[in-house]
């Protein structure tokens, strides 16, 4: 049987960790993959691997093994059951790259797998690289979206004498556009 490798990458905005999160979380997959529903088997032992978890899309039901979950660099996981290949193995790397503004994390999905059919590695290959291009293109959007709705969490409101110096008064109102006064640069 001939050994299929599939590699796809993808870059987010999003901090190391933040993708960490939604990728570790197999809760999560649903909300960012073509996967539609979840279920825990078996929780992680310490460490991080050791999970069994069930992921279902249409009438696709798939159990996954985490065989390793080194924070917040890398998770591999395997493929117990679902599909007609052999030695399926998953492996994803996040790999900070620091830029000026904004720290930038790169994602790479690496799978490997034989079909258990003669014939049929390259079906199967066209269709898990097609699901492993959705997976890296969701956790990039999602986590460049967790990782904004993060940011405006961060934002303090104005105080009220910073509003009385800003010409708002004090019912409460908050200047959409301005900036803190403390926040903009002196010139």
């Amino acid at each position: 049987m001939t050994r299929q490798e599939i590699h796809i990458s993808g870059t987010t905005d999003a901090d190391p960790a933040a993708v960490w999160h939604l990728l570790v979380d197999s809760s999560t997959w649903p909300a960012w993959t073509p996967i539609e529903t979840f279920e825990l088997e078996r929780p992680a032992g310490q460490g991080g691997a050791g999970e069994i978890r069930r992921f279902t899309t249409g009438r696709l039901r798939l159990r996954e093994e985490v065989i390793e979950a080194r924070a917040p660099t890398r998770l591999t996981y395997r493929l117990l059951s679902g599909l007609g290949v052999r030695n399926y193995q998953a492996q994803v790397d996040l790999v900070r790259r620091d830029s000026p503004d904004p720290v930038r994390t790169d994602i790479h999905w690496r799978t490997t797998f034989s079909a258990k059919v003669p014939g049929l590695g390259g079906l199967y290959r066209r269709v898990i690289e097609k699901a492993t291009q959705q997976f890296v293109d969701g956790l990039v959007a999602h986590s460049m979206a967790q990782q904004d709705a993060a940011d405006v969490r961060t934002i303090r409101p104005f105080t009220s004498s910073q509003l009385e110096v800003l010409g708002c008064g004090t019912q409460g109102q908050q200047p959409a556009d301005l900036e803190h006064p403390e926040d903009q640069e002196q010139s």
